[in-house]
């Protein structure tokens, strides 16, 4: 295996740090600039109640999955 660049691996401790905190917050910034960064694909303007956290992550999942294709449709045309 070949290793490119310096940067070292962070190693989960449990000790949080604001080399961690940076890194996150640069993390999040990329995210929210990519294209579907901004939403949810949940539906917004109804209340949803769920008998079961099942049920919930069920709803969620079908979601974001009707987003991704919605998405990669419109950006394969």
């Amino acid at each position: 295996m070949k290793i490119v660049g310096k940067r070292k691996t962070p190693l989960p401790n449990g000790t949080p740090s604001a080399e961690n905190l940076i890194r996150g917050a640069k993390m999040n910034e990329t995210l929210q600039r990519l294209p579907t960064g901004h939403t949810t694909f949940i539906p917004r303007g109804k209340v949803y109640r769920f008998k079961t956290l099942d049920e919930a992550n069920k709803f969620q999942e079908e979601c974001v999955i009707a987003g991704i294709v919605n998405n990669k449709t419109k950006i394969g045309q």
